[in-house]
């Protein structure tokens, strides 16, 4: 969990699973994608994106009703300064590669037809 100063407030993101799926329906993206980027989304973008669902699973988790949009997130973003960027997007990386690890095991598990291996 990382906690950063967003509208005013301390805010913890929650960088794990329920994160990532909300960022793949958010990007329409698959599991473990990162949306390309491009002129029409930019890296500030994705930085927003991330921010905003670990800020849901977060709120999620803790049982919390959301007092944000997205709107507000791209507000925040766009006064953070550089250094609590890169914190979150490391965060993010690091839940990608866990995700990325639990995945791997879990399909050298299952053989195709979806039976486990012995």
């Amino acid at each position: 969990m990382v906690e950063i100063v967003l509208g005013g407030k301390v805010r913890a993101l929650k960088f794990g699973n329920y994160a990532l799926m909300t960022y793949n329906s958010l990007t329409n993206t698959e599991a473990l994608e990162v949306k390309e980027l491009n002129e029409e989304y930019q890296y500030i973008d994705f930085v927003r994106d991330i921010i905003f669902c670990a800020l849901k699973a977060s709120y999620k988790i803790k049982g919390q009703v959301s007092d944000f949009t997205i709107n507000d997130v791209t507000e925040w973003v766009d006064e953070m300064d550089l250094s609590n960027i890169e914190v979150v997007v490391n965060a993010w990386k690091d839940a990608i590669q866990s995700s990325d690890f639990i995945k791997k095991n879990l399909d050298a598990l299952v053989d195709d037809s979806g039976e486990k291996k012995n």
